[in-house]
């Protein structure tokens, strides 16, 4: 079964919003950065339009913060297949970047956790992509 993810992460952390979205799992993150992370699973597979991430993290507060970053992830069996996102940071907007072949996918997310601050040593030992890390049966695709 492969591991999936669509959501935010954003750093320094910042409130949680009143009324997130329904289904949205909330969650500060300890590591490997300070801040909080979105789990949306309505968005998982899918790649919505830059317009509606940028309106989404500004009804969610997280254009408060440093930086943020809007992320779509697919892994199957230690190989990321799938990545997109968007995101900005010390007010500079990076992406959208979309890789959907394996081989090329593990760069373009690398350089996408770059970009949000992540290393790269860090970013393929994710703790936030850790089965069972969001408490929902959703963060497993």
């Amino acid at each position: 079964m492969p591991y999936q993810f669509a959501g935010f992460f954003a750093r320094p952390a910042v409130p949680k919003p009143a009324d997130p979205p329904p289904d949205a799992v909330w969650r500060d993150v300890a590591s490997p950065f300070v801040g909080v992370g979105v789990l949306l699973p309505e968005w998982i597979g899918r790649t919505p339009a830059p317009g509606r991430v940028r309106a989404l993290a500004r009804r969610l507060g997280l254009d408060a913060a440093e930086g943020w970053l809007d992320l779509t992830y697919s892994c199957w069996g230690g190989d990321v297949d799938f990545v997109y996102g968007l995101g900005v940071r010390a007010g500079e907007a990076f992406g959208p970047i979309e890789v959907k072949e394996i081989g090329r996918a593990e760069a373009a997310y690398l350089d996408l956790m770059g970009r949000f601050g992540i290393s790269a040593e860090d970013a393929l030992r994710f703790e936030p992509f850790t089965r069972g890390y969001w408490g929902v049966h959703r963060d497993m695709g």
